[in-house]
C-alpha cells in the first residue's frame, strides 16, 4: 500500500494539479466539438504516430512520375507559414496559445504539438525538447503526463536510453529513479567531469552555461537586460533550462541591468560531494612512545620510564580496523545526486603474529609476546629474557624476537636479534646486531673488535672505543674514541655530554656540549651529503652540459640544411630525418638527467639546513665536515653552530652571533 501511495504522490503537487486542471478545461471545450462538425484537429496524427491516409494506387509508371511532378509544383505554390492568428481562442486555452506562440517565435515545428488535445504544460515540454534539438517523438504520446514527459526529456538531453523507461505504466517517480540509475551508469557515481550544458535563450538573449561537472552554472549576457528583469525572473529562467539547485541570489546586485556583458557570471552553485573518512587502526597499546630511553644526570639510562612494553597472550585483542566511510552526498545544479566518495581503505595487515577477523575488523595475537610497533607495522616479537650475565665463552645468541639481558655482557659475547637488544647492565667488548633498536642502560666500553649495529636507534649511557652504526638516531651520554655512523641525528646529553676522538657521521645533524679536548684530541665530525653524493651531482651537471652542447650542434646543422636546400627539400631528406632521430634521443636523455638533478637538488637543499652544534665549545684540531666541505679548527671556539654556506662552512655562537 505504501508503494502505491508514493507513486501517486506526484498527483498532488502544484504543477501536476495545474496540469490536470488544464486538461479538464480542455476536455470540457472538446465536448462542444463533435467529429461531425468537420473541425480539423491540427497535430493529432503526429502525436499518435498514426498515418490515417491510404496510399494512392497508380496504373503505370508515367502516372506516378506525373503525380510526383504535380505534387512538387503544388507544394511550391501552397507554401504557408502559420501565425498565432490561425489558432482559434475558442478551441485553445490561453496557456496553449502562449506555448504555440513561443514555438512560432522560436521557429520550431509547432505542428508536432499544436493539438487542442495537448495541455499547455505538455506543449511546453515538447517545445523545450524541440528547442534543444532532441527527438521528442519518444514522449509526444498524449497519454503521458507532463511530469512523465519531463523525465523522458531530461533523459534524452543527457543521452540516455530512455526506451527502457518511456512507458505509460511507469509513474514519474519510477521514471526519475530509472533515469538517475541510467545517468550514474553512464557518467559514474561520484563525479561527472564530462557533463556540461550550453543554452541560448532567444527571449532574453542570455547564454546559459553549466560548467563541466555540473557544480556551477551561470549566464553570459549578450544584450543589455531591462531594468525590470529581476532576480526572481533570472532564477525562473534558469529553472526553465532545468538548472534548479543552488541559486546564489545574494551574490548578485539588486539591479541586474548593471551586470556586465560578455563575461561569465555564476548564478547557481551545486553541492560538492564530501570525501569520506579514511580507514584507520585503533590500537590497543601505546603507539605514542618514542622508544628513546631517559639518560639520567648520573649518566645511567632509564629505558622503561615513559615506555610501554605491552605484553600480550595468545588471543588478546591487539588492534581493530575501522573501515573507510563514505562522505556526504552532493548535488549538481541540475538536481542529480552525486554520491560522496569513500575515504581510502588501508590494506589488510598480514603477518604471522596476528589473526584477522574480516567480519569484526579485529586483530588478535596468534602468540604471546611483546608488541612491536614500527612505522605503522605491528608485530608480536617473542621475548628472550636472560636473567644473568652473558660472556663470550658461550655460543652466540641468535633469536627471532627481542632479547632482554638483565645483567652485563662481557668478553666479546655476540647477540643477534630480529627485534630489540636491551641490556640492563654494562657492555664490555661485544658484538650486537639488532633488527630493531639497541639499548644499553649502563654504557659501552669496547675494544677494536666491538661492533654494535641497529636497524633503528641506539641508546646508551656512554660509548668508549667501539663502532656504532644506527639506521635511525643515536642518543647517548658521551662518545669517546669511537667510530659512529647514524642515518638520523646524533645527540649527546647528560652531565658529561661530549664527543672526543674518533670519526662521527650523522646525516641529519649533531648536537653535543663539547667537541674535542683541551689536549687537542683529533676528532672528526661530519653531517649532510657525502663527498660521493656531491661527485654524483657534479657528474650529472657535466652530463647535462654535454647533452645541451650536442643538441646545439644538431640544431645548427638543421638550420644550415634549411638555408641551403630550402625547408621543404631539407625536411624530406634522409639526413634531416636522421638528425631529428638523434635530437629526439638526446631530448629523452636530457629529461632523465634533469629529473635526477632535481632529486639531488632537493636532497642537497634539505641537508643544507642541518647543523653541528656544540653548546659549550669545540677545541682546535677538530675537523668539521658538512656536505663534503671541511674545516680544521685552528683555535678553540666557544658555543659554535657550524653550518654550510655554499662551498664553505661558517659558524657563529648558539645565540646567532658570528
Amino acid at each position: 500500500m505504501s508503494d502505491t501511495n508514493n507513486d501517486l504522490d506526484y498527483l498532488f503537487d502544484t504543477d501536476s494539479l495545474l496540469s490536470a486542471l488544464d486538461e479538464v478545461q480542455q476536455e470540457h471545450e472538446q465536448e462542444k466539438l463533435s467529429p461531425s462538425t468537420g473541425i480539423d484537429m491540427p497535430g493529432f496524427s503526429n502525436l499518435t504516430k498514426e498515418n490515417k491516409e491510404t496510399p494512392k494506387e497508380f496504373e503505370n509508371i508515367d502516372d506516378i512520375i506525373s503525380d510526383i511532378d504535380s505534387l512538387e509544383e503544388a507544394s511550391e505554390e501552397t507554401v504557408y507559414v502559420k501565425s498565432i492568428d490561425d489558432y482559434d481562442p475558442k478551441i485553445y486555452c490561453q496557456l496553449q496559445l502562449e506555448e504555440i506562440s513561443k514555438g512560432l517565435d522560436h521557429r520550431v515545428d509547432v505542428s508536432i504539438y499544436d493539438s487542442p488535445m495537448v495541455s499547455g504544460r505538455k506543449m511546453r515540454e515538447i517545445r523545450y525538447g524541440l528547442e534543444r534539438g532532441i527527438d521528442v517523438s519518444y514522449y509526444t504520446n498524449k497519454n503521458f503526463s507532463e511530469r512523465q514527459m519531463r523525465e523522458i526529456r531530461l533523459g534524452l538531453q543527457d543521452g540516455l536510453d530512455v526506451e527502457t523507461y518511456a512507458r505509460i505504466i511507469l509513474s514519474p517517480t519510477d521514471m526519475k529513479k530509472k533515469r538517475e540509475e541510467l545517468f550514474h551508469a553512464k557518467y559514474g557515481e561520484t563525479q561527472f567531469p564530462d557533463l556540461a550544458y550550453d543554452f541560448d535563450d532567444t527571449d532574453t538573449n542570455i547564454h546559459i552555461y553549466v560548467e563541466p561537472g555540473a557544480l556551477e552554472a551561470g549566464i553570459i549576457i549578450k544584450k543589455q537586460l531591462p531594468s525590470t528583469f529581476t532576480k526572481f525572473e533570472l532564477e525562473k529562467l534558469m529553472k526553465q533550462y532545468d538548472i534548479t539547485e543552488g541559486f546564489i541570489g545574494k551574490a548578485l546586485p539588486q539591479n541586474l541591468a548593471n551586470l556586465p556583458k560578455n563575461v561569465k557570471i555564476p548564478v547557481m552553485r551545486g553541492l560538492a560531494p564530501v570525501q569520506g573518512e579514511d580507514g584507520y587502526f585503533e590500537y590497543k597499546f601505546n603507539t605514542n612512545k618514542d622508544n628513546k630511553p631517559v639518560i639520567n644526570e648520573d649518566g645511567t639510562v632509564d629505558y622503561f620510564t615513559g615506555n610501554d612494553f605491552t605484553r600480550v597472550n595468545q588471543g588478546d585483542l591487539v588492534m581493530i580496523y575501522h573501515g573507510a566511510k563514505r562522505g556526504a552526498d552532493g548535488r549538481t545544479v541540475t538536481g542529480i545526486s552525486i554520491k560522496g566518495e569513500y575515504g581510502k581503505e588501508l590494506p589488510v595487515v598480514e603477518n604471522d603474529s596476528l589473526f584477522y577477523n574480516e567480519e569484526t575488523g579485529e586483530y588478535t595475537a596468534r602468540k604471546g609476546g611483546y608488541v612491536n610497533y614500527n612505522d605503522g607495522e605491528v608485530t608480536i616479537l617473542d621475548n628472550l629474557v636472560i636473567d644473568r650475565e652473558i660472556r663470550g665463552v658461550e655460543d652466540p645468541i641468535t633469536f627471532d624476537g627481542t632479547v632482554i639481558v638483565n645483567g652485563s655482557v662481557k668478553d666479546n659475547a655476540q647477540i643477534y636479534a630480529t627485534g630489540d637488544i636491551i641490556i640492563n647492565g654494562f657492555v664490555e667488548a661485544a658484538r650486537f646486531n639488532a633488527g630493531g633498536s639497541i639499548i644499553v642502560s649502563s654504557g659501552i666500553n669496547g675494544d677494536e673488535n666491538s661492533c654494535f649495529v641497529a636497524k633503528r636507534d641506539i641508546t646508551a649511557a656512554f660509548c668508549e672505543n667501539a663502532f656504532l652504526d644506527a639506521g635511525g638516531n643515536i642518543t647517548i651520554g658521551y662518545l669517546l674514541n669511537s667510530d659512529v655512523t647514524s642515518g638520523g641525528y646524533i645527540k649527546t646529553q647528560g652531565r658529561k655530554s661530549l664527543i672526543c676522538g674518533g670519526n662521527i657521521f650523522a646525516k641529519n645533524g649533531i648536537e653535543t656540549a663539547t667537541i674535542g679536548s683541551k689536549a687537542g684530541a683529533k676528532t672528526y665530525v661530519e653531517i649532510g651529503n657525502s663527498s660521493e653524493e656531491q661527485e654524483a651531482y657534479m657528474t650529472l651537471e657535466s652530463e647535462k652540459r654535454q647533452l645541451e652542447s650536442e643538441m646545439d650542434k644538431i640544431h645548427e646543422a638543421i638550420e644550415q640544411m634549411i638555408a641551403k636546400m630550402g625547408a621543404n627539400v631539407a625536411r624530406s631528406s634522409p639526413s634531416y630525418e636522421r638528425l631529428q632521430r638523434i635530437m629526439s634521443g638526446y631530448k629523452e636523455q636530457l629529461e632523465e638527467t634533469e629529473t635526477k638533478l632535481e632529486e639531488y637538488r632537493a636532497k642537497l637543499m634539505e641537508k643544507s639546513s642541518y647543523k653541528i652544534i656544540a653548546t659549550k665549545e669545540a677545541y682546535k684540531n677538530t675537523t668539521v665536515s658538512i656536505n663534503g666541505n671541511k674545516l680544521l679548527l685552528q683555535e678553540d671556539v666557544k658555543s659554535p653552530v657550524f653550518m654550510s654556506s655554499g662551498r664553505k662552512i661558517v659558524y657563529g655562537d648558539k645565540d646567532g652571533g658570528q
